[in-house]
Order: C-alpha cells, then structure tokens, then sequence
C-alpha cells in the first residue's frame, strides 16, 4: 500500500505557470491582504469579505488555503441534479461589447455611429487542476469539468467581477451564461497541474409576451 502525503502546491509557482501557460501574469493566486484592525499586534484582518452583490472575495482550495476571487457555478446534471462547483484556481475576466452600426456619408467625410445595443458580455475563465493528495494527474477535476462543459443549458455563475455587469435591475438580476469553449491546453513537467480555459456568454432573459 502506498502512503501519500499532500504535495505542497506553491501559489507564487502557479502564478509563474499562469505566466507561462496563458503568456498573461496572474498575482491572483496570493493576494497580498495586510492592513490590521487596531493596534497592539491584533491579527484580524481589516478587508471587504464580499462585493457588493454578495459574493465572497475569497475562499479556501480543496488544501484549505485562501485563495482571491472565487468562482462558483450551478448547474443541473443530466440526471436532473443541482450541482453547485468551485472552479479549481480561476482566474476570470469579462468583455462587454456593444452592436454598433456605422454608416458612410455621402458628400461629407465621416461616418455616423448608431448604438443598437450592448451584445453579450464575453466571459473567460483560466485556471489550474491539480491533484493535492496523490501528486497524480488530477483527473477528477476534469471529469467535473467535463460534467460542467456538457450541460446543454445555461448555468449560473457567480463571482464578484461578473455580478457587476450580470447583476443588473434592468436584466431581472440574472446571473445565467451559457458555456461556449472549454480548452485543456498540454504543458511540458507538470504532471499533477493541469490548465484550463472557459469560454462563456451570458444569457438576457425575455418574455414573449413582451416581445
């Protein structure tokens, strides 16, 4: 019987691999937290714990360590389940994008630029597996986001940065994407680590009656 001891995963390491794997630094693996209440050597922490539409700033990995800007999604399964699953080490930005129409003048140099509507906000996701207990491929992870990529409906996502712009009164508070792209791009000496990417769109929900 093999006796395994949980590898210690260096978060300044995953900020490197970040680097190297997405060519984008990431200092969102150890957020530097220390400003204190009081004085006298008090160690409670003086920060915000949640955004202003209630999710967490931070969270604790499968290890037990903190991590910055969580990402959590709820979806049904296909035997009908709700699931609710942390994103393993996410790192998320979004994209909004307006439809805008320009039109060329005739006898008069220029354009004129009609906004139609704000499109769909761009969602990416980049993030690690990894094993923390064998120090083997973390294949469990993958199968979760497998589970998570074939869900042929939308999903709720929350996370500080997203329900800025999805949480919105003039969307009914609506939190729903639909996931586009999911890519496990291959990296050289990392058995126990791998990345991934998540592409999403969010979803703008509508009555046909008021159509």
């Amino acid at each position: 019987m093999n006796n395994y001891t949980s590898p210690v995963v260096n978060l300044d390491f995953l900020a490197q691999l970040f680097d190297k794997v997405f060519y984008v630094p990431a200092s969102a693996f150890a957020p530097a937290v220390t400003a204190l209440k009081g004085d006298g050597g008090i160690t409670e922490l003086d920060r915000t714990e949640f955004g202003t539409y209630g999710a967490p700033y931070y969270d604790d990995d499968a290890s037990g360590r903190e991590y910055f800007m969580p990402v959590q999604v709820t979806y049904t399964n296909s035997s009908g389940q709700q699931v609710v699953y942390n994103l393993p080490f996410p790192v998320v930005s979004i994209k909004p994008v307006k439809h805008v129409v320009d039109t060329e003048m005739t006898e008069v140099n220029g354009l004129v630029s009609e906004l139609i509507s704000i499109k769909a906000y761009e969602i990416n996701i980049k993030g690690f597996c990894l094993d923390l207990v064998g120090d083997e491929y973390p294949e469990k992870d993958i199968i979760s986001l497998r589970n998570l990529f074939e869900c042929n409906q939308p999903v709720s996502i929350k996370n500080v940065l997203t329900d800025v712009f999805l949480l919105r009164p003039e969307r009914d508070g609506s939190d729903w994407v639909t996931i586009r792209e999911c890519d496990f791009p291959f990296e050289v000496g990392t058995k126990s680590i791998q990345a991934y990417t998540i592409k999403m769109l969010s979803e703008t929900p509508f009555s046909l009656i008021e159509i």
